[in-house]
């Protein structure tokens, strides 16, 4: 079976709600994050370099806006990169239902 997440959970009233002052750069961003996060299922590397051009913007407009986004709490710089809470939470609740999810295949 891949390990690849073929879907995540989108909160609709959620994102509404924590994106409603953002611009639509800086909702582009979030969410291009967001979604590498669950991909590699890690934090992403600050490479601002290449993070910029995934997101198509210049670094200097990258950089303001993972500004931005830490300073509201939406991004957690940590010593393994960019990271966000909400993304770690689910990902441990996915992990937990698979490893419960294996255990009773086995019995």
């Amino acid at each position: 079976m891949s390990n690849a997440m073929p879907w995540i959970r989108f909160h609709l009233y959620d994102w509404i709600n924590d994106t409603d002052k953002m611009t639509l750069e800086q909702r582009g961003v979030y969410i291009t994050l967001l979604v590498r996060m669950y991909d590699k299922k890690a934090p992403i590397k600050e490479d601002f370099e290449t993070l910029a051009r995934v997101c198509n913007c210049s670094q200097k407009k990258f950089a303001t806006i993972v500004e931005y986004l830490t300073k509201n709490n939406k991004l957690l710089q940590t010593d393994k990169g960019l990271w966000n809470a909400r993304v770690e939470k689910e990902l441990k609740e996915i992990a937990w239902h698979k490893h419960r999810e294996d255990k009773e295949n086995v019995q």
